[in-house]
C-alpha cells in the first residue's frame, strides 16, 4: 500500500487519492451520498487497523480524511458509523498529542450522540484532558452536564449549614456501620453506577480549584452511591473526601482518620491494580488532610512520592500527581531533608513541569524560595523574596501557604518580629486541617519567647502566644507523638528557661534533643540545640553553651543550611571568645 506525506500539523489533511476514492468536500453538493460513506468507510477500516498497530500518524491522516468524507446528514443517516469516526478521531489525535483537536472531535461527538451510553466515554475522556491541561472551570461544567444527563441533581453552590444537613441524614442511615460493615461492602455491578461515580470523582479534582466546598457534596454522594451500589474504584475518594468533612465540620480528627483509612484500604486491597489513575487524588486527599496528623510526616511524604511517581507516567498526567509531589517536597522541607536532596528531588519536578504556569509549579517555586535562602549564607532583602499571593493564583488556600512560608523564612533568619507578623495571619488550628499551619504556631511562639526576653514587645500577647501553641502541640503530640512531640519539648523549656526555672529548662532541652534526633529531625535538633547554647550562655555556663552550639552547628551541617550553620559559627566565637575571657581573668 502506498503511503500519503503526513504533515507534523495537527489540522494539515492532504487526500488520500492515491490509496482511496477522492475524498469529497462536504460543501460541494453530490448528489451521490452513497459515495461519501463508501470513502468513509474504506478510511476509517484503514484508520483502524494503523491504530491496532499503534501507527498513530498514518492512523490520523486517515481517520481526518473519514470524518471530512461524511455527508452533511451523516449523523441521521449513518448515526453508529459517524460515532465510531469520530471517537477514534479524538483517542488518536490525542495520541499524536494533538489536544484541542481531540477535545473538538469529542465535543462533535458529544452533540451528534443521541443515548448517553454513547457519550460516556467520550465525556470521561474530555473531562481527562482538560484537567490535564488546568482547565478545571471547563472540566468542572462538563462533569455537571454528564451527571444531570444521568439524572443526577447538582447543586449551584453548598454552604455549611448544607453540608451539616448532608452529614446529618447520611449519619442517620449510616451511622451504626463499623470498621467491618464498610470492608465486607459488595463489589458495585451496576454500570450506571459505576459511572456516575467517576464523573463525580473527576468533578472532585476539578472542585478543587473551582469550589473547594462542593468537594464535601462529592463525598457524600460518592459514599451514598457506595453504600447503595457497593464499592468501586471510585469508592476512596469518597470516604476520603468524607472523612476529611467529618474532621473540618466536627473537628473530630480520629474518627475522620480512620474512616479515610478504610477507603485507602479499599483501594490498595481490592483495586490496587484496576485503580492506579485514582491513587494520585485518593493519596493526596488522605496523606496531605489527615494521616499526617497521625503518622510519621516522613512515611506521608514518601506515600505522596509514590503517588506523584504513578501519576506522571500517565499519558494524560492528573494534577493529583503534581500537586502531590509538590505535598511531598513540602512534607519532606517540614520533616527536615537535606536541602541539597531537596533541590535535586524539586528541580526534577520544575523540569517534568516545563513552561507551564500551573499551580504546583508556583508551590515549588515558593518552596524552593525556602530552600535556596536557608541553603544560602547571606541574608536576602525582602524585596528580593519575589513571590507573592497574586502569584500563587491557583494554589489552593495560597494565603496561607504563602503565609507558612513567610513565617519560616522569617523565624530562620532571625526576624522574630516579623515571624510573628506574618504567623497571626494563619487561621486558627480548627479552621486549618493542614500541618502546616500547627508548624506556623510552633515557629511563631519561638520567636515570640525571643520577644519577651528582649522586653520590647508586650509581653501578655506573646505569653498568650507561646500558652495557645504549647496547647496545640500537646493535642497534635497526643494523635502523633513522632512529629510532634519534640516541639512540645522545646517550647516547655523556652518558656522555662524565660521564667529562671533553670532545672526544668535543662531536662526539656534534652528532652527536646533527644526526641528530635529520634524522629530523624535534623533542623529541629539543631534548633533545640542551638536554643540551648544560647540559654546556657545567659546564665553563664559557657562550657554548656560551647558544647551545645557545636551540635546544633553540626546538625544545621548536616541539614545543608549555610545560612544557619554560619550563623551558629559565628554565635560559637563570641562564646569562646567569653571562656577566653573568662580563663584569662
Amino acid at each position: 500500500m502506498l503511503k500519503g506525506t503526513v504533515s507534523n500539523q495537527p489540522n494539515s489533511f492532504h487526500s488520500p487519492s492515491s490509496v482511496i476514492p477522492t475524498h469529497i468536500d462536504n460543501n460541494v453538493i453530490n448528489p451521490n451520498a452513497m459515495e461519501h460513506i463508501v470513502t468513509a468507510e474504506l478510511n476509517y477500516n484503514v484508520a483502524s487497523k494503523f491504530m491496532s498497530s499503534s501507527n498513530f500518524p498514518e492512523a490520523h491522516f486517515y481517520v481526518k480524511a473519514a470524518a471530512k468524507s461524511l455527508p452533511g446528514d451523516h449523523w441521521r443517516t449513518h448515526y453508529e458509523l459517524s460515532r465510531q469516526i469520530f471517537w477514534l478521531l479524538s483517542n488518536v489525535a490525542h495520541a499524536c498529542g494533538f489536544v484541542n483537536e481531540a477535545i473538538a472531535a469529542l465535543e462533535v461527538l458529544l452533540i451528534g450522540c443521541e443515548s448517553m451510553d454513547d457519550k460516556i466515554d467520550a465525556y470521561s475522556l474530555v473531562v481527562t484532558l482538560l484537567l490535564s491541561r488546568h482547565q478545571s472551570v471547563k472540566a468542572y461544567r462538563t462533569c455537571i452536564n454528564a451527571l444531570e444527563e444521568m439524572g443526577e441533581s447538582i447543586p449551584e453552590t453548598m454552604h455549611r449549614e448544607a453540608i451539616l444537613q448532608m452529614r446529618e441524614v447520611m449519619k442517620t442511615k449510616y451511622g451504626h456501620f463499623c470498621e467491618k460493615d464498610f470492608l465486607s461492602l459488595k463489589d458495585a455491578t451496576d454500570e450506571k453506577a459505576i459511572n456516575t461515580m467517576m464523573f463525580y470523582s473527576q468533578m472532585c479534582s476539578a472542585a478543587r480549584s473551582v469550589k473547594p466546598m462542593m468537594q464535601y457534596f462529592i463525598g457524600c454522594r460518592l459514599m451514598e452511591l457506595s453504600l447503595n451500589f457497593g464499592v468501586c474504584k471510585y469508592s476512596a475518594l469518597g470516604f476520603v473526601q468524607y472523612a476529611i468533612m467529618i474532621v473540618d465540620l466536627t473537628g473530630n480528627y480520629k474518627s475522620g482518620y480512620r474512616l479515610g483509612k478504610i477507603g485507602v484500604q479499599i483501594h490498595n486491597e481490592r483495586f490496587n491494580n484496576s485503580a492506579k489513575d485514582q491513587t494520585p487524588e485518593v493519596y493526596l486527599n488522605f496523606y496531605k488532610a489527615l494521616a499526617v496528623h497521625f503518622e510519621p510526616i516522613q512515611i506521608c511524604a514518601d506515600l505522596l512520592s509514590k503517588a506523584f511517581k504513578l501519576g506522571i507516567t500517565a499519558i494524560d498526567v492528573p494534577p493529583a500527581a503534581f500537586l502531590s509531589g509538590a505535598q511531598y517536597i513540602e512534607m519532606s522541607l517540614i520533616g527536615g531533608m537535606n536541602l541539597s536532596l531537596l533541590k535535586h528531588e524539586s528541580d526534577f519536578q520544575m523540569k517534568l513541569l516545563g513552561s507551564e504556569n500551573s499551580p504546583s509549579k508556583m508551590h515549588l517555586a515558593l518552596i524552593q524560595e525556602t530552600r535556596s535562602l536557608l541553603s544560602s549564607q547571606e541574608v536576602p532583602s525582602y524585596s528580593e523574596l519575589g513571590i507573592t499571593e497574586e502569584s500563587l493564583s491557583g494554589i489552593e488556600d495560597r494565603a496561607e501557604v504563602l503565609t507558612y512560608h513567610r513565617t519560616i523564612q522569617s523565624f530562620w533568619l532571625g526576624r522574630y518580629s516579623r515571624c510573628t507578623y506574618h504567623g497571626e495571619k494563619m487561621p486558627e488550628i480548627h479552621q486549618s486541617l493542614k500541618v502546616e499551619a500547627i508548624v506556623t504556631m510552633f515557629y511563631r511562639a519561638i520567636a515570640a519567647l525571643h520577644l519577651m526576653s528582649s522586653g520590647k514587645h508586650q509581653k501578655v500577647v506573646m505569653r498568650n502566644i507561646v500558652h495557645r501553641a504549647i496547647q496545640v502541640m500537646e493535642e497534635a503530640a497526643h494523635k502523633c507523638n513522632f512529629t510532634f512531640q519534640n516541639k512540645v519539648y522545646l517550647l516547655e523549656a523556652e518558656l522555662a528557661a524565660h521564667q529562671s526555672k533553670h532545672k526544668r529548662a535543662r531536662v526539656a532541652y534534652n528532652d527536646a534533643i533527644s526526641t528530635a534526633r529520634s524522629s530523624g529531625f535534623i533542623h529541629e535538633q539543631g534548633l533545640a540545640c542551638e536554643m540551648a547554647g544560647l540559654h546556657y550562655k545567659r546564665i553563664g555556663d559557657l562550657k554548656r553553651s560551647m558544647t551545645f552550639l557545636c551540635q546544633a552547628q553540626e546538625c544545621y551541617f548536616r541539614w545543608g543550611s549555610k545560612l544557619k550553620t554560619h550563623a551558629v559559627a559565628v554565635e560559637l566565637e563570641r562564646v569562646v571568645a567569653m571562656q577566653t575571657k573568662k580563663f584569662l581573668d
